[in-house]
């Protein structure tokens, strides 16, 4: 194999990684959003690979973790990504492998915004039912709220900004 056909073949696993990170936080995100909706929050919730059931809290403890951790691996891919596609000289072939079919690489910038910040969405939904649901705040709540925000949204936001980048290059001045 020659030098740019490894470049893609990475490329196209690092684009793979990122469909999987994208996948992992919209199962988080929903699931997430699913446990704020119920009508039952104080029973214990059964969680998969766990023996019995765990507390709400724990549950959503856990849902928040896998989905702020799949956005920062998800933001590291990203930076792979755009390494990667950077480092490819043939401007055709970057583009071809740019094309590789993933929610994220979409040409459709609206389809690639929903599909990239669905779960962002989603999480953005279950803070606010989880915020209406402790109102009024304490003293250290709104600290703690803007914190879990920043961290819940911005690795998504900078996916998809860095990635439409590469996705829809600018045509360069002559």
């Amino acid at each position: 194999m020659d030098a740019l056909a490894i470049r893609i073949e990475n490329l196209r696993e690092a684009l793979r990684m990122l469909q999987r990170c994208i996948g992992t936080a919209v199962a988080a995100s929903l699931s997430l959003f699913l446990l704020q909706m119920t009508s039952l929050p104080q029973s214990p919730v059964p969680i998969t690979g766990l023996v019995g059931a765990a507390d709400p809290v724990l549950a959503k403890l856990i849902l928040f973790a896998a989905y702020i951790a799949s956005g920062f691996v998800g933001y590291a891919a990203v930076l792979h990504i755009v390494r990667i596609a950077r480092s490819i000289d043939d401007g055709a072939a970057r583009t071809e492998a740019m094309n590789f079919p993933t929610i994220a690489t979409l040409r459709d910038p609206v389809v690639a915004f929903f599909g990239i910040l669905l779960s962002p969405l989603l999480y953005l939904i279950s803070v606010g039912i989880q915020v209406h649901a402790s109102w009024p705040l304490d003293d250290n709540e709104p600290g703690l709220l803007l914190g879990a925000l920043f961290f819940g949204l911005s690795p998504y936001i900078a996916v998809y900004l860095h990635l439409r980048k590469e996705v829809d290059p600018k045509p360069e001045a002559a």
